[in-house]
């Protein structure tokens, strides 16, 4: 994408994300609330984020699930391009909006309508410009797209300018799509606010849970996290994507606790109609996410500035850019980057062509998302 393009749809994506407001179903203007005193004492969340009422599950993000389970199969499609399979665009192309049944089972949700809607072209480019490379690739070098190969012997389809396709896609779109869903959608007064119903259930159609208890499972649904996730999980479920960054950098910056309980509290309030502690909860999901997105950027930082492996390099640099683009989705009113910060970070730092990064500018943005996020005591260790 062009530096200027990037400018006007960073700054979009930031005055579109001004409209958006955290929860705001205050106790004071709320009197089914009144008797509560906002400190969390009458609330006691479950062990996991395990909700019922009448004997039946309250809980239901099935396509949220879809949407993690179809990620991972576009991915899975991307990674063939870098061992030799030609890629086919229009296949991938169907996979961004599920259209035909291009996956392993038949889905009824999509992931391109749930993506930033300014991005989706930007991804499509992405899905065209990785089938093209895919077909007899070359060794890739500047300016030219083709296969880089890690020290640890796995290959890897790049674009000209260095950028491993796969992580354009995957880390994309866990912004693009998951993290901004969570905090400019699911996570806003129009999902959890004064005006959605917390109290109609529809249990002749086995809907036991309110129109706000469901909102909030379905911000829960993308973060990838078993029902059972606490510290260091080794659980028998699986994490997956912001699930999975977060288990990797639990030794150091302890957010597998802080997130889940805030979930699991927040939850437990909306059942309570405890809307303040909700509120708190939900603020700490935000400033906690933003911390997760920073620590798993500078880690990958911390892996460039190690490696002398081109390969390793492009891969780490491209799961780094990832992750600092999804800095770009968070909440307006919430954020500690600016949507331009953001942009200088991306444009004037690690810059379009990958080639060219510099070790100067990598620890430039390392300190500055460690100063930002409170992560200098951790920064060289993640």
């Amino acid at each position: 994408m062009k530096k200027a393009t990037f400018k006007i749809l960073t700054l979009i994506c930031f005055a579109t994300a001004v409209s958006l407001t955290a929860c705001t179903k205050d106790d004071d203007t709320n009197p089914s609330s009144s008797n509560n005193d906002g400190g969390g004492s009458q609330i006691t969340p479950p062990a996991t984020y395990s909700f019922s009422r009448l004997g039946f599950s309250t809980v239901n993000y099935d396509g949220q699930t879809s949407r993690l389970q179809q990620l991972d199969e576009l991915v899975e499609e991307i990674v063939k391009g870098g061992n030799g399979t030609v890629l086919s665009e229009q296949k991938l192309q169907d996979m961004f909006s599920n259209t035909g049944n291009p996956f392993s089972q038949v889905y009824s949700k999509d992931l391109k309508s749930k993506t930033f809607a300014l991005d989706t072209t930007y991804f499509k480019s992405i899905l065209t410009a990785a089938a093209a490379a895919s077909v007899s690739p070359p060794t890739a070098s500047n300016g030219v797209a083709g296969i880089l190969t890690r020290t640890n012997g796995k290959k890897m389809l790049v674009d000209e300018n260095g950028r491993e396709f796969k992580e354009l896609i995957e880390k994309g779109l866990m912004g693009a799509t998951f993290y901004n869903q969570i905090v400019n959608n699911y996570l806003t007064s129009s999902k959890i606010g004064s005006a959605v119903d917390n109290e109609t259930i529809d249990s002749a159609n086995g809907k036991y849970y309110t129109t706000m208890e469901h909102h909030f499972d379905e911000a829960f649904g993308y973060m990838g996290f078993p029902t059972d996730f606490s510290s260091n999980y080794s659980g028998t479920n699986s994490t997956q994507f912001w699930g999975k960054y977060c288990n990797v950098a639990d030794d150091d910056i302890q957010l597998n606790d802080k997130l889940m309980n805030a979930f699991k509290l927040g939850r437990a309030a909306i059942v309570a109609k405890n809307y303040r502690v909700l509120d708190q909860q939900v603020q700490i999901i935000y400033e906690q996410l933003e911390v997760l997105i920073a620590a798993s950027a500078i880690h990958y930082i911390n892996q460039v500035l190690s490696y002398t492996n081109t390969g390793d390099i492009h891969h780490s640099l491209s799961e780094c850019y990832g992750f600092i683009r999804s800095l770009r989705y968070s909440n307006a009113l919430n954020r500690k980057l600016t949507a331009s910060e953001v942009d200088d970070l991306l444009q004037n730092r690690i810059g379009d062509n990958f080639y060219n990064t510099t070790k100067p500018n990598l620890n430039y943005i390392k300190t500055t998302l460690s100063t930002t996020y409170g992560l200098d005591s951790v920064k060289d260790n993640l």
